[in-house]
């Protein structure tokens, strides 16, 4: 591989390693992170990946209280991270303010590339003394400046929360909530400091080195001639500042929270992760956080935009059959319209393996409600029933056209006598292997492919010709309909996805 993965794992994550380490992980989750870290070490002594750390996960993880378990979490940040680091969030979100100013100007979007975003060389030789350098660069404790630290996050919580009051009886739109979240940041984090320099105002170092990046990109525009100073300023309270991507991400992050989860509310910890992910998910062919902020990233498209694959410690396996398809599945391919489709299918087939495993063992041999079928025929078709679409995604992918489709009735009937002595859990096994195979495929579909023509078989309705993309959105509902028919022999009912 040409050029190594760049993988970021979050403090949740992060912390699950370092648990598992020191015996607080028990059973399978315990099994899951020793093989994650496992395959983790395994990528970066082979320079296939850097798994670079970050000045906000240092600081997030120095306020556990537990010595112990900060220990931990350090030498596997640093094994890792192998001195590659992220730079601290003012500085890349300063230089993101300034190239997407210049790319403003000049009417183009700016390359970004992670190289802007670390510091350390990830060409650099791997040794002992470089993981100890590592260590010894996380950022050193002192009680007051924990203390700032854990006052900050209950500052930035207090002013959520007050903020929430305020628009409870406002009707905002989740792009209305986007916008308004963008200004407030970039004037509270970059731009009000900028004015305040200017003004004479004494300034932290943090805040300062962003204000006089500001000026840097202000002598930009000056230098073009017929570009004044106030050229920067309307472009930053324009929309266009969510062109900066630490911008943009922190205000798509922080409306998923208030328009799709209300009840939640805001969390301590929200802080960091948002300081975190709006430093990396740029830069990043994947990032590893917990389910609730896998889902947060997944909706409105957020993690999409920057073609970042998102994955939660429960997504490892695919996570390594990803890797493992080398150059032929590049993690950061997934087509935007296409992601929404993916993780929607993801759903769909946590929800299939809870319903197999909710199913009665003795009753497969049953008949089923579809004549000449047992319930065992039927898993066999949940299990091996992609061949269609299966076929249809290899030929776009592999000669963009959609080819012959194959016969679907003579298909079946071959799969149920292959499978015929197969045992239940060797057909699910089979199921997470095909469907992990529509899902490798559909990352690498590309916007050409989504006008081919197919049929497009739609719930209730008789097939109609349509798109290859309205094919694909309606791809899971085969499956809810054939995994209604198992109700029968399930011993406990469960409750499918939320459409």
């Amino acid at each position: 591989m040409s050029q190594r993965l760049v993988v970021y794992l979050d403090t949740n994550f992060l912390s699950d390693l370092a648990k598992a380490s020191l015996g607080g992980l028990k059973g399978a989750a315990a099994r899951r992170a020793e093989q994650a870290l496992a395959f983790f070490t395994s990528l970066v002594d082979s320079r296939v990946a850097i798994f670079p750390d970050s000045w906000s996960r240092q600081q997030e993880a120095e306020l556990r209280r537990q010595a112990e378990f900060q220990r931990a979490a350090r030498n596997i940040a640093a094994r890792l991270s192998r001195g590659v680091c992220f730079r601290p969030h003012l500085t890349i979100l300063s230089n993101q303010i300034e190239q997407a100013f210049i790319g403003h100007l000049n009417g183009v979007d700016y390359s970004r590339t992670w190289q802007e975003a670390l510091t350390g060389d990830p060409q650099g030789p791997i040794c002992t003394s470089t993981e100890n350098d590592a260590c010894q660069s996380w950022v050193q404790s002192d009680p007051q400046r924990l203390q700032h630290r854990r006052l900050l996050k209950t500052r930035s919580r207090e002013y959520h929360q007050q903020r929430a009051r305020q628009r409870a009886n406002v009707t905002l739109t989740y792009e209305d909530l986007k916008a308004a979240n963008a200004r407030e940041y970039a004037e509270m984090i970059v731009l009000g400091p900028a004015r305040r320099l200017r003004s004479g105002e004494q300034l932290d170092f943090a805040h300062k080195i962003a204000a006089s990046t500001i000026d840097g990109a202000i002598a930009v525009a000056i230098q073009r001639g017929d570009i004044s100073e106030m050229s920067f300023w309307k472009f930053a309270d324009s929309a266009a500042i969510l062109s900066v991507p630490a911008i943009d991400i922190w205000a798509s992050i922080e409306a998923s929270i208030e328009w799709d989860e209300p009840s939640r509310g805001w969390h301590k910890s929200d802080h960091h992760d948002l300081e975190a992910l709006s430093d990396v998910l740029p830069y990043c062919d994947a990032v590893f956080c917990d389910q609730n902020m896998k889902s947060i990233l997944s909706k409105h498209g957020i993690a999409s935009r920057y073609r970042t694959d998102v994955y939660s410690m429960r997504d490892f396996d695919q996570f390594r059959r990803d890797v493992d398809a080398g150059p032929a599945r590049p993690l950061r391919a997934m087509d935007p319209h296409v992601a929404p489709i993916a993780n929607r299918w993801e759903q769909v087939t946590e929800y299939l393996l809870a319903v197999v495993r909710a199913c009665d063992a003795n009753s497969w041999a049953k008949a089923s409600p579809y004549p000449g079928w047992t319930y065992k025929d039927l898993l066999v078709h949940l299990a091996t029933g992609y061949t269609v679409r299966l076929g249809q995604l290899r030929g776009l992918v592999e000669k963009g056209e959609l080819g012959a489709q194959p016969d679907a009735d003579a298909a079946n009937a071959e799969n149920i006598a292959r499978h015929r002595e197969s045992s239940p859990e060797a057909l699910v096994e089979e199921m997470v292997r095909q469907r992990s195979e529509v899902r490798r495929l559909m990352g690498l579909l590309r916007p050409e492919h989504m006008e081919a023509r197919t049929l497009v078989h739609r719930r209730g309705q008789p097939p109609q010709y349509g798109s290859f993309l309205e094919a694909l959105q309606h791809l899971h509902e085969h499956d809810l309909e054939h995994a209604a028919k198992l109700a029968p022999i399930m011993r406990w009912p469960v409750a499918p996805p939320e459409a």
